[in-house]
């Protein structure tokens, strides 16, 4: 896979697991934060085959997810600690000028991590744009996550086997992938990791929050939905409201990426290549 390496970093918290490549055909690095169950094993098939080496990337695995650490301590599971690990890799890997892909709890984090780009005083980072995934913001969009929430940690550690198996007869065995990705995660992360997603998405401060970050940076943001939830997200609405870009993948569900690759990637790059023009 030519110049794709997986690297780890030991960040303040826990250790981080990551895929990172590098080129020069363009100035920018893209960081890819992926939602809660997620993590970065289906980057490199990508890689190969939508033409996306020719960009610099960092796909890492979130604390609790993947290959990263799951440590047992509730505050690892922050959105901003979240963020604060991405910004170490950054700093790690002398990224200068930044794009973010965020999908769905990535939305929060981004949000997080862009604010951390902003208090930093000597802006060692540059942020030239966001893509904003189905990205949480507001409680609509923690359909699955509050599901988790809603327990004490007690009651979810003791009902997690039976839940795992409630989950994947309502699927109908359709999420095979994603259900066995949750088993590994486990019980703690998972617990953690959604009730503070849904503690940030009920505040209502999530797009406020953005809008005024990105005053700062004077960057474009791109909101992404699959055609097929057209309609179905509060979040949405929001979007239209403050009237900002709002782009749909034909033919895919919330997961764009795995359910119409070929249109998800035109689409990325070629607002990738416009932003290499500004």
């Amino acid at each position: 896979m030519n110049n794709l390496k997986q690297q780890r970093l030991q960040t303040s918290i826990a250790d981080l697991s990551y895929y990172r490549t590098k080129t020069l055909e363009y100035n920018f690095d893209i960081l890819f934060i992926h939602g809660l169950g997620g993590n970065k094993e289906w980057f490199p098939r990508h890689y190969d085959l939508y033409s996306i080496d020719k960009f610099s990337w960092i796909v890492p695995d979130l604390i609790g997810h993947g290959n990263s650490a799951k440590p047992d301590t509730q505050k690892a599971y922050l959105m901003d600690q979240q963020a604060k690990n991405l910004y170490q890799v950054l700093i790690k890997e002398k990224v200068k000028s930044l794009v973010i892909i965020a999908h769905s709890m990535g939305g929060p984090i981004a949000i997080s991590l862009i604010e951390q780009l902003i208090q930093e005083k000597d802006r060692k980072v540059k942020l030239l744009g966001l893509f904003y995934l189905e990205g949480n913001l507001d409680k609509n969009d923690t359909f699955f996550s509050s599901q988790i929430a809603k327990y004490s940690y007690k009651e979810y550690e003791k009902e997690f086997n039976s839940w795992i198996k409630t989950l994947n007869k309502k699927t109908k065995g359709k999420l095979v992938e994603f259900i066995a990705e949750l088993q590994k995660i486990g019980p703690f992360p998972l617990w953690a990791t959604s009730v503070y997603l849904v503690s940030v998405s009920l505040s209502n401060q999530l797009l406020p929050r953005l809008q005024s970050a990105l005053k700062e940076f004077t960057c474009p943001v791109y909101f992404i939905y699959g055609e097929k939830n057209k309609g179905l997200f509060s979040s949405e609405t929001l979007v239209k409201q403050a009237q900002l870009p709002l782009i749909f993948i034909p033919e895919a569900g919330h997961v764009m990426f795995e359910d119409n690759p070929i249109a998800f990637w035109k689409v990325i790059k070629q607002s990738l290549r416009q932003l290499e023009t500004q």
